[in-house]
């Protein structure tokens, strides 16, 4: 009785095995392409369309190089706000992360945060230091420290 359990417990786990190996074969025989330049990048803001009525201005200052949406956010949790850039722009992806999170903090708190300049004025140049304001400076673009 034990074997018979064991044996179908095996072949249990050797159809599994099959089915993930298959669809994980499926996924990668279509991948999707992808412009990273023009893909629309989302932030949810706190607040109405109505409130978002004007562009921040951290994305107006993009001008005309960037396509811009409103949409209501999933489960009433305030309104997207969605860019893209326009091909043959001269912008990257990176000032459009920027942008985005600028205008999210300036709506939602009134200000822009900053890392930079230290309220408490300037560190010492210790190694861990100069690490700090190379990883800050990296993670602006990218939106994670």
């Amino acid at each position: 009785m034990k074997q018979r359990l064991a044996v179908a417990a095996g072949g249990a786990s050797v159809a599994a095995a099959a089915i993930l190996l298959l669809r994980t074969r499926a996924r990668m025989a279509k991948p999707v392409p992808r412009d990273e330049r023009t893909r629309w990048r989302v932030v949810t803001i706190g607040c109405t369309q109505e409130q978002l009525a004007t562009c921040p201005a951290p994305l107006a200052a993009l001008g005309a190089e960037v396509d811009i949406e409103l949409r209501d956010a999933p489960g009433g949790r305030g309104t997207e706000l969605r860019a893209r850039l326009r091909a043959g722009g001269t912008l990257t992806p990176a000032d459009l992360r920027i942008a985005l999170r600028q205008s999210k903090q300036l709506v939602e708190a009134g200000e822009i945060a900053v890392v930079a300049p230290q309220p408490h004025g300037r560190r010492k140049p210790t190694p861990q230091g100069l690490a700090l304001d190379v990883i800050a400076a990296a993670s602006e673009g990218k939106g994670i420290l």
